[in-house]
């Protein structure tokens, strides 16, 4: 491989203390033992990049070739240690797409396959999470994640040219209180919330290459929950998801 190309890995493992097969440290070994190569793993857990990788991880197909490719990586490396089959499944599936391994050692069940170039008009990956100013930090879910206060949210595109996307969350107070939501400094949008019901945000914005952030500032302290919670609670946050149009 070409000095500066990035591998990615398999399998997703959060870093650190990982309970996944074979150990938090099992994919830091190629990085040890080369020079000159980026690798994927390594990412503390809930970070923008953590969460760019576990996603990307979860993808089959060609959606998963292109999601690489249009992220710059030149290979997929497998550790067949860290699978219950030794990785059989997984590198069955990378050899249809991809085609036989340009490196294979049978014997530890590890292999590296070249990804080729996206297909035309191959949309990437481009995710969201939760950064600073919230209870927890990583991927939203349907459960609601809680502010501190003001918060903001991460946005990672991991190509080099700004992407055209399109955001939308859900968004919930137990007391009524404004949340301007900006990018850039420029605010895209304004929601008054109340303790009635959750509203839905939708937003579009061309996301900058890289890490950047949606503020979401609120003019209302966090509360105490006043439900035997002992945190004190700004607004919530849950079905946060992100499409590139």
């Amino acid at each position: 491989m070409p000095a500066g190309s990035s591998v990615f890995e398999l399998p997703y493992t959060f870093f650190p203390e990982s309970p996944q097969r074979g150990g938090s440290y099992l994919l830091i070994e190629p990085y040890l033992r080369t020079h000159g190569l980026r690798w994927s793993f390594g990412t503390m857990r809930g970070r923008p990049g953590d969460v760019w990788y576990e996603r990307a991880s979860r993808l089959t197909g060609q959606e998963f070739a292109d999601a690489l490719a249009t992220a710059g990586f030149a290979a997929a490396y497998v550790d067949g240690r860290a699978y219950d089959d030794g990785g059989a499944a997984i590198m069955a599936s990378l050899r249809a797409l991809f085609g036989g391994p340009i490196i294979e050692d049978a014997s530890t069940h590890r292999a590296l396959f070249r990804v080729p170039p996206a297909r035309p008009r191959a949309r990437p990956l481009v995710v969201a999470s939760t950064d600073r100013g919230w209870h927890t930090q990583g991927a939203a879910s349907a459960t609601l994640t809680w502010s501190t206060g003001s918060a903001r949210l991460a946005i990672a595109n991991p190509t080099d040219a700004s992407q055209r996307v399109h955001v939308t969350f859900r968004l919930a107070s137990r007391s009524p209180r404004k949340v301007d939501i900006a990018y850039a400094k420029r605010v895209l949008s304004g929601v008054a919330l109340t303790a009635a019901a959750p509203s839905d945000i939708s937003i579009a914005f061309p996301a900058a290459p890289g890490i950047t952030w949606l503020d979401l500032d609120t003019d209302v302290p966090a509360q105490p929950s006043g439900d035997g919670d002992p945190r004190r609670l700004g607004f919530g946050l849950s079905d946060l998801s992100v499409t590139v149009e």
